[in-house]
């Protein structure tokens, strides 16, 4: 009875035969041939099969990886294999050492990439290099392998990237007061600030140096407009000196006139000479005052410079 039926329906043959052919079909090269063209039991299986699209691993002793590759079973040898995606747009398709203006395995005569399953070498640093022993390991102690993301290749590792961007965003936080029928209601949301860059050691030195000048050159001119105010009244004192002596000399009254004008006069000059002196001496006194000041204010400005050239060493 089945093989007349069989005989009778050769539909249900073409049927049969084509899910066949679409099962052994689903893994694709990055060329776009059928990876499994040439194995009836189709040795080259969806890893993920309920997804839409998904990496695929050989039946022969391949076991699939979490990163979407393929790897023997002790993990030695690893393999970027086919995809169910025949065009390899999809982003679930690992496009590792699949070029196809390169060799594979950089051995002239073994094919394109994106014709082969292609051994890789995972590098340290997280990224991958194509090709196996002292090939790959070269590619990655020369800081040439690529970093997957998204099914594609880069050079930059988006692991950094990520976070670098991250640390330079610090938290802050926003209060914000709404008023409502029942009350004032207070809430508090969390957003970010740049970081503000801190100054460096060379950057306080150059302030503190700078800080040290100003006051020297402040305390300098200081001292000088002291000096120069005390010779200027000096100047002033003997002038007026000068001057009251020729008065006192041209108003002295004639021999028997009134001496008692003439020790008034006298008194009265000898006390502004002795006020003079009291005041220029005081001027003297205050511009030693000041330089020395002046001197005190250098020698501290030099020790703060010296402290901040210690710490930052």
């Amino acid at each position: 009875m089945a093989r007349s039926s069989m005989g009778r329906n050769p539909s249900i043959c073409l049927t049969i035969l084509s899910a066949i052919a679409a099962v052994s079909a689903t893994c694709y090269l990055p060329n776009g041939n059928d990876r499994n063209e040439g194995f009836p039991n189709a040795t080259y299986y969806p890893v993920h099969p309920d997804e839409d699209v998904s990496m695929c691993c050989s039946k022969l002793g391949d076991k699939p990886r979490d990163d979407g590759l393929c790897a023997n079973s002790d993990n030695s040898v690893i393999w970027r294999e086919s995809c169910t995606d025949r065009t390899w747009q999809s982003p679930k398709c690992i496009k590792l050492c699949a070029d196809s203006s390169e060799d594979t395995n950089n051995t002239p005569g073994q094919g394109r990439q994106e014709d082969n399953d292609e051994q890789v070498t995972p590098c340290a640093d997280g990224s991958y290099c194509c090709g196996d022993g002292s090939l790959g390991y070269d590619c990655c102690s020369q800081g040439r392998g690529v970093f997957v993301r998204d099914g594609t290749t880069q050079k930059a590792n988006p692991t950094a990237t990520s976070s670098s961007a991250a640390s330079s965003q610090t938290p802050l936080a926003v209060s914000t007061t709404t008023a409502t029928a029942a009350g004032v209601t207070t809430s508090s949301t969390a957003g970010t600030t740049p970081s503000l860059p801190t100054p460096s050691s060379s950057q306080a030195k150059s302030k503190n140096n700078a800080g040290a000048i100003a006051g020297g050159v402040v305390g300098g001119l200081a001292a000088l407009c002291l000096i120069i105010a005390a010779l200027y009244l000096l100047f002033l004192r003997r002038r007026r000196k000068d001057r009251d002596a020729a008065r006192g000399m041209d108003g002295i009254p004639p021999m028997g006139g009134n001496p008692r004008g003439i020790h008034e006069a006298q008194g009265s000059y000898q006390e502004d000479y002795k006020r003079s002196e009291l005041q220029a001496g005081r001027l003297e006194r205050a511009a030693g005052r000041t330089e020395l000041d002046s001197k005190l204010q250098y020698g501290r400005a030099d020790k703060a410079a010296g402290r901040t050239e210690l710490d930052a060493a």
